[in-house]
């Protein structure tokens, strides 16, 4: 298979919906900046396709890194906050702060479409939204059932109950 027909499917899709972006086609990565009501940060496209692999995955990046006094606490904000996700999950790096939400879509041999990546993107996009505030809260100041507490509060998101 072509190395560069899911980054050319993806940018194809990103220009019709006139989404600015920064973008590899060499290393499969396309760049962009996202903003919500709660913050901006960037999300990372990846995508891998060989032989026996046809990926596309989706990294929102936290644009702070969490302070290291801080880290096993959003570490169990990330635990309670995963457990209830239907898609996706939270990750924290523990050596360097950072912490990146990530949506993974395994094509096989299918065809990546318009909507299965839409889907995707506004997924990773609208769920980081809604955590974006109280991970910043409890990575800088707060205890951990309080940052759920809020989170679960927002009646947006696709969090299961």
């Amino acid at each position: 298979m072509d190395p560069v027909s899911l980054y050319q499917t993806i940018a194809s899709i990103l220009d019709e919906d006139d989404t600015p972006y920064r973008g590899d086609s060499d290393g499969g990565v396309v760049l962009v900046d996202m903003t919500s009501e709660v913050g901006s940060w960037k999300m990372h496209i990846q995508v891998t396709e060989t032989e026996d692999v046809r990926l596309v995955v989706i990294h929102s990046e936290l644009p702070a890194l969490i302070p290291e006094d801080n880290r096993s606490k959003v570490a169990e904000l990330l635990t309670r906050i995963n457990y209830d996700l239907v898609v996706g999950n939270f990750e924290l790096g523990m050596e360097d702060g950072v912490v990146l939400f990530k949506t993974t879509l395994d094509l096989c041999d299918g065809q990546l479409t318009q909507t299965m990546f839409e889907r995707m993107h506004n997924l990773n996009g609208h769920t980081f939204s809604r955590f974006f505030a109280q991970i910043l809260s409890v990575g800088f100041n707060g205890a951990v059932e309080t940052g759920l507490a809020e989170a679960e509060d927002r009646p947006d998101g696709v969090i299961l109950q």
